[in-house]
């Protein structure tokens, strides 16, 4: 419940003209980050499929030292799931150089930097956000009134429907 207070707190600060403006930006960013994650996932789906597919230095990990810590490292690399892991994990820079061992995982790893890391997550994203904090922006004024009216308009509606001390 303490969450849904800070939401209903974000929402009476979109009021103030200068915290309202930052309220609606993380508002309509919302929306981009959930496309763009809807996006990584695709392609992170795609390239740990590509992965799996070719088996790429599976019996090297399945079948090698058995005395990993705990034994735990070496069952979780057997695992079908541990490409989605690894891709999750390298799309975020992590390398797992010991895994790569032949030509095909080589350049899989390097498409996968390139699309995911450089393009995906550095230019993308940051275009994307940039766009939006922009428009918005270029539209304070509108933005920021049509914000007060639907609050003012929202508060007159709830304080009519709720008794005095739960319609704060």
């Amino acid at each position: 419940s303490i969450f849904f207070c800070w939401l209903r707190l974000l929402h009476l600060y979109s009021v103030n003209r200068t915290l309202g403006l930052l309220v609606l930006v993380l508002r309509r960013m919302t929306d981009d980050i959930i496309t763009f994650v809807f996006i990584w996932g695709v392609l992170l789906m795609a390239f740990a499929s590509a992965l799996l597919g070719g088996q790429f230095s599976t019996a090297s990990m399945c079948h090698g030292n058995e005395e990993d810590e705990e034994g735990l490292v070496y069952h979780v690399k057997c695992w079908q799931i541990w490409w989605i892991v690894r891709v999750f994990f390298q799309s975020y820079g992590e390398m797992f150089l010991t895994e790569i061992n032949d030509p095909i995982s080589v350049v899989m790893f390097m498409l996968l930097l390139l699309v995911l890391q450089l393009v995906l997550n550095n230019t993308v994203f940051v275009a994307v956000v940039t766009a939006t904090f922009q428009t918005v922006w270029d539209q304070t004024e509108a933005e920021w009134t049509i914000e007060i009216y639907n609050v003012t308009e929202e508060n007159m509606r709830y304080s009519r429907a709720v008794p005095v001390p739960l319609n704060i």
